[in-house]
């Protein structure tokens, strides 16, 4: 890649990944560490300054943390007027800051509307200050998506709303924005280790044992793997993409009532490690069911009551030396 050098890692240890999260947590601080790798500037705004300035300190010289809350317009402002100064243009912008408490169909107006205010508007807003300051032609914004945002899911309403309305907005953003040669993409993941997941598995091996039965490629997701795919969006080698999502799912969105189960054994009993499990669409016929298994309903709720604002992280990037993602 020309304008990003070297290569991101492959790196898919649970153990380096549990060292990721003492450092700086999430997925935004995966794909900022994805971008670093490859060559490029990183911005990290966020509302937490502990986990930001944490990341930023890990990356070195060319990461900067700002203090960010994407419900302040002129904070947003602010963060791109930074990102300027510090780096001289800004070429890159990666919309991932999220909220996923969900109470479903059970949430207040409040609830909504702070969802959406974060989740979609920020984005939104992001978007369009950032595009006023971007190379052009060149600049490249990715919006991280989600699978949640693809498929019906019990007990959810406002994660997979806002998510399928970023899928959306996407479309949108690329074809009011190509006329400046700006690309606008989404990326989806699917299960992906997280502090989130963390909680709730306890070890990234109980995540993989769980989640691969709802993810053909067998494990759960690592935000190295929606790292990499950023980082492939912002490249020269993705130049002629533009409007299209990207999945970073294992496979979770092809599958069909059989989930990852072979053809042929859709009714039968298998037995391991001497117990039996019934291997048919019931076992999972909500996803609810096998994030219960992780670790018990209460402590599934204890999580998305809390919601993941530590998960929280607006990017933006620039390559070195100058240069812009599409040259």
């Amino acid at each position: 890649m020309s304008s990003l050098d070297g290569e991101p890692g492959d790196d898919r240890s649970g153990r380096q990944d549990r060292d990721r999260h003492r450092r700086g947590s999430g997925l935004g601080a995966d794909i900022a560490r994805s971008l670093h790798a490859a060559g490029a500037n990183v911005i990290i705004a966020d509302r937490t300054v502990a986990g930001g300035e944490a990341v930023a300190a890990e990356l070195g010289p060319r990461a900067w943390f700002c203090r960010t809350d994407i419900e302040q317009d002129d904070e947003i402002a602010a963060c791109i007027a930074g990102a300027v100064a510090q780096f001289g243009t800004l070429d890159i912008l990666v919309n991932n800051a999220c909220l996923y408490a969900d109470s479903g169909l059970a949430s207040t107006r409040a609830e909504w509307l702070k969802t959406l205010n974060v989740n979609l508007v920020g984005t939104a807003i992001f978007t369009s200050l950032a595009a006023e300051k971007m190379t052009k032609p060149g600049g490249v914004i990715v919006n991280i998506g989600s699978v949640g945002g693809k498929v019906g899911a019990a007990g959810r309403a406002l994660y997979p709303a806002s998510k399928a309305a970023i899928l959306q907005f996407t479309k949108n953003a690329a074809v009011s924005l190509a006329p400046d040669g700006i690309r606008v993409l989404s990326v989806s993941p699917a299960w992906t280790w997280s502090p989130a997941l963390e909680n709730m598995a306890g070890t990234i091996e109980h995540a993989d044992a769980v989640g691969g039965r709802i993810h053909p490629i067998g494990r759960v997701g690592r935000g190295q793997d929606v790292g990499n795919a950023v980082v492939f969006a912002v490249s020269p080698m993705a130049g002629f993409i533009t409007g299209v999502d990207i999945p970073v799912d294992g496979g979770f969105t092809i599958m069909g009532p059989t989930r990852a189960v072979p053809r042929g054994l859709g009714s039968q009993t298998l037995k391991t490690d001497s117990r039996r499990h019934l291997v048919d669409d019931r076992a999972l016929k909500r996803q609810e069911t096998v994030v219960r298994l992780l670790r018990g309903e209460d402590r599934q709720k204890r999580v998305l009551d809390r919601g993941l604002d530590p998960d929280s992280v607006s990017i933006i990037a620039r390559p070195q030396n100058g240069t812009t993602a599409s040259e």
